[in-house]
């Protein structure tokens, strides 16, 4: 949880890592296309709080032989909310 009381989480089979704020607000702050997909947990770094630590799994059980590695992502907690995808 950051000083703020805002909570950072990852979304493993959405492919996404949400902001929630102390008033319940949930902001998508990344996706798949930002690089993290199968994230599977979020850290706040210690010596600068805006700046998140995101794993991910690699490749996801069953998904076809997709070769993709484990990672660590580094995101900035405070960015704008991702853009909604249109349907057209």
């Amino acid at each position: 949880m950051h000083d703020d009381g805002t909570l950072y989480l990852a979304t493993h089979m959405f492919d996404s890592v949400l902001r929630l704020a102390p008033d319940g607000r949930r902001t998508e702050i990344a996706r798949a296309d930002q690089g993290v997909e199968t994230s599977t947990s979020v850290a706040i770094d210690p010596e600068d709080p805006d700046t998140l630590w995101v794993t991910a799994a690699g490749e996801r059980f069953g998904s076809g032989g997709h070769d993709k590695p484990a990672r660590l992502i580094r995101l900035w907690a405070k960015p704008p909310a991702v853009p909604e995808e249109s349907d057209g």
